[in-house]
Protein backbone atom coordinates (compact mmCIF):
# COMPACT_ATOMS: atom_id res chain seq x y z
CA UNK A 1 0.00 0.00 0.00
CA UNK A 2 1.03 3.43 -1.05
CA UNK A 3 0.03 6.61 0.73
CA UNK A 4 1.06 9.52 -1.57
CA UNK A 5 0.94 13.29 -2.35
CA UNK A 6 -2.04 14.15 0.60
CA UNK A 7 -2.03 16.90 3.70
CA UNK A 8 -3.79 15.29 6.46
CA UNK A 9 -4.51 17.24 9.73
CA UNK A 10 -4.49 15.71 13.62
CA UNK A 11 -5.22 16.79 16.82
CA UNK A 12 -3.04 16.05 19.96
CA UNK A 13 -5.07 14.04 21.43
CA UNK A 14 -4.56 11.05 19.10
CA UNK A 15 -1.78 9.56 16.72
CA UNK A 16 -2.55 11.35 12.98
CA UNK A 17 -0.91 8.00 10.76
CA UNK A 18 -0.90 4.86 12.72
CA UNK A 19 0.93 2.02 11.09
CA UNK A 20 -0.42 -1.18 13.00
CA UNK A 21 0.10 -5.10 12.02
CA UNK A 22 1.21 -4.02 8.81
CA UNK A 23 3.72 -4.73 6.11
CA UNK A 24 5.00 -3.28 2.86
CA UNK A 25 3.27 -0.03 3.66
CA UNK A 26 4.66 3.19 2.04
CA UNK A 27 4.17 6.77 2.81
CA UNK A 28 5.26 9.38 0.50
CA UNK A 29 5.44 12.86 -0.18
CA UNK A 30 2.88 13.32 2.88
CA UNK A 31 2.39 16.73 4.32
CA UNK A 32 1.53 15.84 7.92
CA UNK A 33 0.30 18.39 10.61
CA UNK A 34 -0.23 18.20 14.30
CA UNK A 35 -1.28 15.03 16.01
CA UNK A 36 0.03 13.28 19.16
CA UNK A 37 2.07 11.46 17.42
CA UNK A 38 2.03 12.27 14.05
CA UNK A 39 3.02 8.92 13.39
CA UNK A 40 2.29 6.08 15.49
CA UNK A 41 3.98 2.20 14.46
CA UNK A 42 3.68 -0.92 16.20
CA UNK A 43 4.12 -4.21 15.09
CA UNK A 44 4.57 -3.56 11.37
CA UNK A 45 7.51 -4.95 8.87
CA UNK A 46 8.87 -3.07 5.57
CA UNK A 47 7.74 0.56 6.29
CA UNK A 48 9.20 3.71 4.40
CA UNK A 49 8.38 7.26 4.70
CA UNK A 50 10.13 9.35 2.42
CA UNK A 51 9.78 12.98 0.53
CA UNK A 52 7.54 13.94 3.49
CA UNK A 53 6.84 17.23 5.92
CA UNK A 54 5.68 16.64 9.65
CA UNK A 55 5.13 19.64 11.23
CA UNK A 56 4.71 19.44 15.03
CA UNK A 57 2.11 21.54 17.15
CA UNK A 58 4.95 23.96 18.90
CA UNK A 59 3.52 27.16 17.26
CA UNK A 60 6.30 30.35 17.20
CA UNK A 61 4.78 32.07 20.23
CA UNK A 62 4.83 28.22 22.07
CA UNK A 63 7.57 27.58 24.74
CA UNK A 64 8.81 24.32 26.27
CA UNK A 65 7.49 25.60 29.01
CA UNK A 66 4.03 25.78 27.84
CA UNK A 67 4.09 22.35 26.42
CA UNK A 68 5.59 20.09 29.17
CA UNK A 69 3.72 21.86 31.98
CA UNK A 70 0.46 23.58 30.49
CA UNK A 71 -0.54 21.56 27.35
CA UNK A 72 0.26 18.41 25.29
CA UNK A 73 4.40 17.31 25.90
CA UNK A 74 3.81 15.93 22.34
CA UNK A 75 6.42 13.49 20.47
CA UNK A 76 6.39 13.22 16.69
CA UNK A 77 7.26 10.09 15.79
CA UNK A 78 6.29 6.49 18.53
CA UNK A 79 7.04 3.35 17.79
CA UNK A 80 5.37 0.86 20.25
CA UNK A 81 6.66 -2.19 21.72
CA UNK A 82 3.33 -4.50 20.21
CA UNK A 83 4.40 -7.84 18.71
CA UNK A 84 5.86 -9.25 16.68
CA UNK A 85 7.68 -6.26 17.22
CA UNK A 86 8.87 -3.17 14.43
CA UNK A 87 11.41 -4.40 11.76
CA UNK A 88 12.66 -2.90 8.81
CA UNK A 89 11.75 1.16 9.56
CA UNK A 90 13.12 3.99 6.99
CA UNK A 91 12.67 7.39 7.31
CA UNK A 92 14.04 9.46 4.60
CA UNK A 93 14.64 12.80 3.26
CA UNK A 94 12.25 14.22 5.35
CA UNK A 95 11.46 17.33 7.05
CA UNK A 96 10.56 17.29 10.62
CA UNK A 97 9.75 20.27 12.62
CA UNK A 98 8.59 22.08 15.18
CA UNK A 99 7.29 20.05 17.91
CA UNK A 100 8.04 19.47 21.78
CA UNK A 101 9.96 15.89 21.69
CA UNK A 102 11.06 14.21 18.55
CA UNK A 103 11.08 10.60 17.87
CA UNK A 104 10.93 7.06 19.99
CA UNK A 105 12.61 5.40 18.13
CA UNK A 106 13.87 2.61 20.73
CA UNK A 107 11.26 -0.39 19.32
CA UNK A 108 12.67 -1.57 16.31
CA UNK A 109 15.00 -4.31 14.57
CA UNK A 110 16.59 -2.96 11.76
CA UNK A 111 16.26 1.38 11.39
CA UNK A 112 17.32 3.35 8.57
CA UNK A 113 17.42 7.56 9.45
CA UNK A 114 18.67 9.52 6.70
CA UNK A 115 18.79 12.49 4.77
CA UNK A 116 16.06 14.96 7.03
CA UNK A 117 15.86 17.81 8.32
CA UNK A 118 15.16 17.86 12.05
CA UNK A 119 14.59 21.69 13.33
CA UNK A 120 13.09 23.40 16.27
CA UNK A 121 12.10 20.50 19.01
CA UNK A 122 11.98 22.25 22.47
CA UNK A 123 12.69 18.98 24.33
CA UNK A 124 14.14 15.75 23.29
CA UNK A 125 15.56 14.76 19.71
CA UNK A 126 16.18 10.91 18.98
CA UNK A 127 15.60 8.25 21.33
CA UNK A 128 16.90 5.02 20.23
CA UNK A 129 16.73 3.56 23.48
CA UNK A 130 19.11 1.69 25.81
CA UNK A 131 21.35 -0.76 25.22
CA UNK A 132 20.04 -4.06 23.75
CA UNK A 133 21.69 -7.75 22.68
CA UNK A 134 21.64 -7.40 18.75
CA UNK A 135 20.12 -5.06 16.16
CA UNK A 136 21.35 -2.12 14.95
CA UNK A 137 20.12 1.52 14.03
CA UNK A 138 21.53 3.85 11.86
CA UNK A 139 21.31 7.45 11.86
CA UNK A 140 23.34 9.19 8.89
CA UNK A 141 23.53 12.31 6.53
CA UNK A 142 20.87 14.62 8.48
CA UNK A 143 20.82 17.90 9.35
CA UNK A 144 19.61 18.25 13.06
CA UNK A 145 19.33 22.34 14.59
CA UNK A 146 17.15 24.11 17.10
CA UNK A 147 16.98 21.16 19.61
CA UNK A 148 17.50 21.00 23.11
CA UNK A 149 18.76 17.63 23.51
CA UNK A 150 19.56 15.94 20.10
CA UNK A 151 20.25 12.48 21.03
CA UNK A 152 18.42 11.13 24.24
CA UNK A 153 17.08 8.06 26.14
CA UNK A 154 14.81 6.75 29.10
CA UNK A 155 15.19 4.58 31.69
CA UNK A 156 13.08 3.98 35.15
CA UNK A 157 14.60 5.64 37.76
CA UNK A 158 16.71 4.25 40.66
CA UNK A 159 16.12 0.83 38.31
CA UNK A 160 18.60 -1.50 38.39
CA UNK A 161 19.59 -2.62 35.11
CA UNK A 162 21.11 -6.15 34.38
CA UNK A 163 24.45 -6.36 32.41
CA UNK A 164 24.04 -6.74 28.52
CA UNK A 165 26.76 -8.88 26.24
CA UNK A 166 25.79 -7.65 23.02
CA UNK A 167 26.87 -8.83 19.50
CA UNK A 168 29.66 -6.89 18.13
CA UNK A 169 28.20 -5.20 15.19
CA UNK A 170 24.99 -4.37 17.28
CA UNK A 171 24.00 -0.51 18.56
CA UNK A 172 23.36 2.99 16.99
CA UNK A 173 25.50 4.08 14.17
CA UNK A 174 25.57 7.92 14.03
CA UNK A 175 27.83 9.17 10.95
CA UNK A 176 28.34 11.42 8.49
CA UNK A 177 25.68 14.07 10.03
CA UNK A 178 25.83 18.21 11.04
CA UNK A 179 24.43 18.85 14.40
CA UNK A 180 24.13 22.58 14.54
CA UNK A 181 23.37 24.38 17.80
CA UNK A 182 24.18 27.87 17.21
CA UNK A 183 20.27 28.36 16.98
CA UNK A 184 18.64 27.70 20.03
CA UNK A 185 15.24 27.00 21.05
CA UNK A 186 12.33 28.73 23.17
CA UNK A 187 12.35 27.61 26.16
CA UNK A 188 10.30 29.58 28.44
CA UNK A 189 8.33 33.10 28.66
CA UNK A 190 11.08 35.88 30.14
CA UNK A 191 10.01 36.53 34.05
CA UNK A 192 10.18 40.64 32.74
CA UNK A 193 10.03 42.63 29.36
CA UNK A 194 12.66 41.47 27.12
CA UNK A 195 13.28 43.51 23.81
CA UNK A 196 16.31 41.43 22.84
CA UNK A 197 14.18 38.50 22.13
CA UNK A 198 17.43 36.22 24.20
CA UNK A 199 14.61 34.09 25.65
CA UNK A 200 13.94 32.69 22.31
CA UNK A 201 17.46 31.17 21.87
CA UNK A 202 17.95 28.49 25.06
CA UNK A 203 21.38 26.99 23.86
CA UNK A 204 21.62 23.09 23.11
CA UNK A 205 22.68 21.79 26.50
CA UNK A 206 24.86 18.73 25.19
CA UNK A 207 24.61 16.31 22.20
CA UNK A 208 24.00 13.03 24.03
CA UNK A 209 21.88 12.89 27.34
CA UNK A 210 19.40 10.39 29.38
CA UNK A 211 16.79 10.44 31.48
CA UNK A 212 16.95 8.19 34.87
CA UNK A 213 20.73 7.07 34.17
CA UNK A 214 19.64 3.73 32.02
CA UNK A 215 22.53 1.66 30.83
CA UNK A 216 23.51 4.10 27.32
CA UNK A 217 23.23 1.91 23.58
CA UNK A 218 26.76 0.82 22.04
CA UNK A 219 27.21 3.99 20.05
CA UNK A 220 29.77 4.39 17.27
CA UNK A 221 30.11 8.19 16.60
CA UNK A 222 32.15 8.78 13.57
CA UNK A 223 31.93 11.33 10.36
CA UNK A 224 29.77 13.85 12.06
CA UNK A 225 29.87 17.75 12.98
CA UNK A 226 28.73 19.02 16.33
CA UNK A 227 28.85 22.69 16.69
CA UNK A 228 27.92 24.60 19.73
CA UNK A 229 27.45 27.97 20.54
CA UNK A 230 28.25 27.98 24.57
CA UNK A 231 30.27 25.55 26.76
CA UNK A 232 28.33 21.89 26.87
CA UNK A 233 26.40 22.36 30.14
CA UNK A 234 28.25 19.84 32.66
CA UNK A 235 31.44 20.09 31.13
CA UNK A 236 31.82 16.75 29.53
CA UNK A 237 34.51 16.04 27.10
CA UNK A 238 33.36 15.90 23.45
CA UNK A 239 29.83 17.45 23.93
CA UNK A 240 28.93 14.62 26.48
CA UNK A 241 29.87 11.85 24.23
CA UNK A 242 32.14 11.00 27.17
CA UNK A 243 29.19 10.12 29.27
CA UNK A 244 27.28 7.16 30.43
CA UNK A 245 29.80 4.61 29.95
CA UNK A 246 28.72 2.58 32.46
CA UNK A 247 28.41 -1.54 31.27
CA UNK A 248 28.86 -0.31 27.80
CA UNK A 249 31.05 1.09 25.28
CA UNK A 250 31.45 3.82 22.96
CA UNK A 251 33.74 4.78 19.41
CA UNK A 252 34.24 7.87 18.89
CA UNK A 253 36.30 9.06 15.89
CA UNK A 254 37.15 11.50 13.10
CA UNK A 255 34.28 14.11 14.46
CA UNK A 256 34.44 17.73 14.03
CA UNK A 257 33.60 19.50 17.52
CA UNK A 258 33.08 23.16 17.40
CA UNK A 259 32.19 25.87 19.94
CA UNK A 260 31.69 29.04 19.18
CA UNK A 261 31.74 31.28 22.58
CA UNK A 262 34.10 30.65 25.73
CA UNK A 263 36.20 28.17 26.85
CA UNK A 264 35.60 24.32 26.36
Amino acid sequence: VKIQDLVLRGATGSPLIHVYGSEQIELDHLTAFGGFPALLVNAAKNLRVTHSAFRGSAAPWTSRAHMKYRGTATYQIVLQNNQPVNENIELAWCEFTDDHDFAYLRYANGLRFHHNLVDNFNDDGIECGPKKKAGQTLIYQNLITRCLSPFTLHGKKGEKTTPINSDDDSGVYIYRNIVDGRRGTYRSPPMEADPTGAFLDSPTEGIGHDHGSPTWPIYNVYHNTFILKSPERRGSYGFRWSAGLRETQRRVFNNMFVQVEGLP
